[in-house]
């Protein structure tokens, strides 16, 4: 449940566009708890605050043991960060044609 936003951009990394590859584990209660990078971005900071979002706004349906009660497992998740391109203000004018 939840998104990652485009307001939850890295602050460190508002130039920067990466992918953070990552496993986590889920806690009973369907936080995530501990978050492990295990691909780079190449940004150390993009992925750093990659799991502090994904800590702070996800939550998961948790795993259940065989009396189903909710347990704690670890999952994989990858995260894709771009920079959102404005659209340009110019607006090209267009010239009818004479005939």
């Amino acid at each position: 449940r939840a998104d990652v936003r485009s307001s939850d951009y890295p602050r460190s990394a508002l130039d920067h566009e990466g992918v953070v590859h990552m496993r986590f584990l889920v806690n009973p209660d369907g936080r995530i708890g501990r978050c492990q990078v295990t691909r780079s971005s190449g940004h150390g900071g993009m992925d750093r605050e990659t799991c502090t979002v994904m800590q702070r706004r996800l939550r998961y349906r948790p795993a259940r043991d065989i009396y189903g009660r909710p347990v704690a497992a670890w999952t994989e998740g990858v995260q894709e960060w771009f920079i959102e391109q404005q659209p340009d203000r110019w607006i090209e004018a267009t010239i009818p044609d004479d005939e």
